[in-house]
């Protein structure tokens, strides 16, 4: 049986039913299940589910009809922040100076501290690694340390507060009552930090240094910025909320797709001895394509709306109807995404890895070049391959990230 033909022997009553046969068939094979539903039912009354790239793009791109889901989950533990203020003076106001304070010109110096630091932590005689431990959420930590200048009282704290942040506010689709509250607890100690971490900086007008948070503490202590202290505490932990977790999962993910496949991956290491970045980036971007950061998020109709108006799959939509927009179906939409079962380089703005339209990531452009960055630091391992070369050998431990990410390496080796 199809998904279709099992889903629909469901009665119209079975939420809870459709729900779990919805995601279990998501877990097995989201691209065949995608697939299948672009192909005959291109919305899914469940939720209702939105798979064609037309359509996905369609519902990121009216922010202020659907907006994001974020705000319960955001307003107990960080405050009023960007994130979950669409269109609002907050948003357009912070965003506006946050874009303006991770400067273009600090991305070659990024790039090169992120592989510098892989590098580093990747340097051991053992002939297995473990990417999630020992790398992918390193590197984002210490660029959030070092080059936006957010520093925490140690490490174990500040995986900790980007985990159950992120945990909550993004993937907590049940609304789990314990993520929410270990989302607080964790906020609640990251602002205590950072208020005593922001007093030691004062007087901010001179605060040194060429960092992100220095430029802020700058910018703040002028009246013309409009910020005051929670302002700022809010703004330099959205620094850490974002950065880590989305950025290790990319790692893994992208380097888990590239190993997977001996051509693409001899390809790859080729790309990656080369001084220009240029082919090893695009084929990151196409195998995260495979694996996504995420396959679909979640938007609320704030007003009745229509989704694929005009279409012959029109479908109205209540106020406050929850609406998932499948952002892994749309990136294999053939019609946006020609020949979508085959790996080939394809420009970087079709992706939606960083989101669309108003949601694009904040700090979209340092994740490009963190991310293939580390993950050209790995691929140049000699002898670098998958433990378990018949399957996934990413561990999520039934969690939302990638927990443990084990591969192998021959030290002994040298790349020609």
């Amino acid at each position: 049986m199809t998904f279709l033909q099992e889903y629909d022997a469901f009665g119209p009553e079975d939420s809870l039913g459709k729900a779990g046969l919805f995601f279990k068939h998501l877990r097995m094979d989201w691209r065949g299940l995608f697939t299948e539903l672009r192909d005959s039912r291109p919305i899914l009354d469940l939720s209702p589910f939105v798979v064609g790239c037309a359509d996905v793009t369609a519902v990121l791109a009216r922010p202020s009809v659907f907006q994001v889901t974020y705000r319960p989950h955001m307003d107990p533990s960080v405050g009023p922040f960007i994130l979950g203020r669409d269109n609002t003076k907050l948003d357009w106001h912070d965003k506006s100076l946050m874009r303006a304070l991770l400067r273009w010109e600090d991305l070659p110096t990024i790039r090169s501290f992120a592989g510098r630091t892989a590098t580093a932590a990747l340097a051991t005689p053992d002939k297995e690694i473990d990417v999630v431990r020992r790398v992918s959420r390193l590197v984002p930590l210490r660029v959030v340390e070092q080059c936006f200048g957010f520093y925490g009282p140690d490490d174990a704290a500040m995986l900790r507060w980007s985990w159950a942040t992120q945990a909550d506010m993004f993937h907590n689709l049940t609304s789990d009552a314990g993520l929410l509250a270990a989302n607080i607890a964790a906020d609640s100690e990251m602002r205590t930090w950072l208020r005593c971490f922001l007093a030691r900086r004062q007087p901010w007008a001179l605060a040194s240094g060429d960092d992100t948070v220095s430029r802020l503490l700058r910018l703040a202590a002028s009246d013309a910025a409009g910020l005051n202290l929670e302002g700022v505490v809010s703004n330099v932990a959205g620094l850490l909320v974002g950065a880590i977790e989305t950025t290790s999962q990319a790692i893994v993910n992208a380097t888990e797709q590239i190993l997977l496949r001996p051509n693409v991956k001899a390809a790859a290491i080729a790309a990656a001895l080369s001084e220009d970045t240029s082919a090893f980036d695009a084929i990151v971007w196409e195998a995260l394509r495979f694996n996504p950061m995420t396959t679909f998020v979640l938007r609320i109709a704030t007003e009745p709306s229509v989704l694929a108006p005009g279409s012959d799959h029109e479908t109205p939509v209540a106020s406050g109807r929850v609406v998932a927009a499948a952002i892994g179906s749309a990136m294999f939409d053939p019609a946006i995404f020609p020949e979508p079962d085959d790996f080939k380089a394809r420009p970087r703005t079709d992706y939606l890895h960083m989101g669309f339209g108003h949601h694009e990531c904040l700090g979209q452009y340092v994740g490009y070049t963190m991310i293939p960055e580390t993950v050209r630091q790995i691929l140049l391992l000699p002898g670098v391959h998958l433990l378990d070369g018949n399957g996934s050998a990413v561990d999520n431990a039934n969690g939302p990230f990638a927990e443990r990410f084990i591969i192998g390496y021959s030290p002994e080796q040298v790349h020609g």
